[in-house]
């Protein structure tokens, strides 16, 4: 009997998991599809097979909803840009160069990441607090720019960057160019 009732549990609780992230993803692409303002929760329900109360019964709101969606993707370039800047590394800027490489690379194959950055950025109706806490968990713009500002000046150490331009406006250029510009960063500084 213990057995059974703990076989049902499991499968009670895999079926909520999976019926939590089938709300997700099918936000997630409302939000891309239609904009955060003319999504409704009826809309995501009708699209995941479920009530608007199973969409309540997991989330206290669309914006709850939203702030989800964002938080499930996983955002790790600040800490592997970390380590190369507290690492032994002898050519910084290469190890640098690679890191940037490996995140275009992920966001071309990670879906969901490809559609947080299309809804926080592009969207224009995405709320601001919202999109400032995205930025925010991404990276604080000061210390990132000062990251890459260090590890810049770590490879002119290493001769690896023979240029008199200044370590701080490679280190912009660079955020701005990854980061496409720095439009609607402004308001998260």
């Amino acid at each position: 009997m213990s057995m059974e009732i703990s076989t049902v549990v499991r499968h009670t609780k895999f079926a909520a998991e999976e019926t939590r992230k089938q709300i997700l993803d099918v936000a997630e692409f409302c939000f891309c599809e239609t904009g955060f303002s003319k999504t409704t929760l009826e809309m995501i329900a009708a699209r995941a097979g479920c009530t608007r109360g199973a969409i309540y019964w997991y989330f206290n709101e669309k914006k709850d909803l939203l702030r989800q969606v964002i938080e499930r993707v996983p955002l790790s370039l600040f800490d592997e840009l970390t380590a190369i800047k507290n690492g032994r590394v002898s050519e910084p800027v290469k190890a640098m160069y690679r890191c940037l490489s490996r995140s275009l690379i992920k966001l071309q194959y990670n879906v969901h990441l490809r559609n947080v950055i299309y809804i926080v950025f592009f969207c224009e109706e995405c709320p601001d607090d919202i999109r400032i806490n995205f930025l925010q968990k991404m990276v604080d713009v000061n210390n990132f720019v000062k990251l890459l500002c260090y590890i810049f000046e770590k490879g002119k150490l290493y001769r690896e960057i023979c240029s008199e331009i200044r370590s701080e406006t490679l280190a912009f250029l660079l955020f701005s160019l990854f980061t496409g510009g720095g439009a609607k960063l402004h308001s998260a500084t």
